[in-house]
């Protein structure tokens, strides 16, 4: 395959395949062949030949047989051109982003970010794919900026269906990043048919504004979705209110989700312990839990009219406190976020102002 970029009539860049080569290749012999007398006058064709190491004949015989099996390969070629390339960043949800770009009669290319989860690329085709393959992903550049080098970035496999590319990090930041470079990535997969594969070529004209609209809208997203932090978990040692700093990363992640997220009204928050101690104490050690969490999450800037404390000592045991691991999975505070005001959860309080006394 030869090496080369040149121009289509639909103004993306192509590679001048084996195929383009062959054919002016024998249009030339064709040519000769067809006007010989013009260049040798009246000898014989035969004599001519003879008087050569490799024959006329069988060199024209051999263009025309690469020529058919070139004819099988050849792909079929689709991208937008200068005048009609277009980009377009759906308006942000905080739960997905996507970045669309229609491709003329094969689809449309589709980056997309969902919260918590990162980048996707997509390759959409108005035509189901009826069998697997291998895509050939490589980037190209347009005449504009010649100074850049084609590069081959691997190869993946195709799904069958109306999406034959589909595909996430590291190769999908790295078409964007080309993108953003102006350079064209290009996927060849399998064709419609066994004959033909096709060969796709995403333009980069009109991608500017668009991908800035797309990274605000990255920006913005929440950590995750409301059933990922609706329900949450902190446990503690035994007779213990600090916070240990496995936990730590969650309770930041659910006050990223809950200052974004202005849907979220209240934070539940609910201490238990096991029943190691007396009734009275173990409460007011519920309540001393479930307020060590609600000033980590106020220092993280949740306001405190966000958040609704309650303790419960040892009345509401998640298992029997028969073992020592039961026991651990009982002194926790459960986190519960609340979209809409309803039934909020009781604040017990503590009557006694004296010093906790244990056993």
């Amino acid at each position: 395959m030869v090496e080369e970029y040149g121009q289509s009539a639909n103004n993306w860049p192509v590679r001048a395949n084996g195929y383009q080569v062959l054919m002016i290749m024998t249009d030339i012999t064709v040519f000769i062949c067809c006007n010989w007398n013009d260049y040798y006058g009246t000898m014989p064709l035969r004599d001519t030949l003879m008087s050569r190491s490799i024959s006329f004949y069988s060199r024209f015989l051999l263009l025309i047989c690469l020529q058919l099996i070139c004819l099988k390969t050849h792909a079929y070629q689709f991208g937008a051109r200068e005048d009609v390339s277009q980009w377009r960043a759906q308006p942000s949800t905080q739960q997905l982003c996507e970045l669309h770009h229609p491709i003329p009669e094969y689809g449309e290319a589709v980056f997309s970010q969902r919260s918590g989860q990162s980048l996707v690329f997509e390759l959409n085709s108005f035509r189901p794919l009826q069998r697997q393959g291998t895509v050939d992903v490589s980037v190209v550049a347009p005449a504009w900026l010649h100074q850049f080098q084609s590069q081959h970035l691997g190869l993946m496999s195709s799904q069958t269906g109306l999406q034959p590319v589909l595909t996430d990090d590291p190769l999908a930041s790295q078409l964007l990043d080309e993108l953003q470079a102006g350079l064209f990535p290009l996927l060849r997969h399998i064709g419609w048919s066994d004959q033909h594969p096709v060969e796709v070529s995403i333009s980069s004209v009109n991608f500017a504004d668009a991908y800035a609209a797309f990274q605000t809208c990255v920006a913005n997203l929440l950590p995750g979705d409301f059933a990922e932090f609706e329900h949450s978990t902190v446990l503690f040692d035994t007779d213990k209110t600090f916070i240990k700093p496995q936990y730590q990363q969650r309770l930041n992640l659910i006050a990223a989700y809950v200052l974004k997220d202005s849907s979220v009204q209240e934070v539940l928050l609910a201490g238990h312990t096991d029943s190691i101690w007396k009734s009275e104490y173990n409460t007011d050690l519920s309540k001393q839990r479930a307020e060590s969490v609600k000033r980590y999450l106020m220092d993280k800037g949740i306001p405190e009219a966000r958040l609704q404390i309650s303790f419960h000592g040892e009345s509401k045991p998640l298992l029997p406190n028969n073992t020592p691991a039961n026991r651990q999975k009982n002194r926790r505070v459960v986190i519960s976020l609340k979209k809409e005001d309803g039934e909020k959860a009781g604040i017990e309080k503590v009557t006694s102002s004296s010093p906790l006394s244990k056993k």
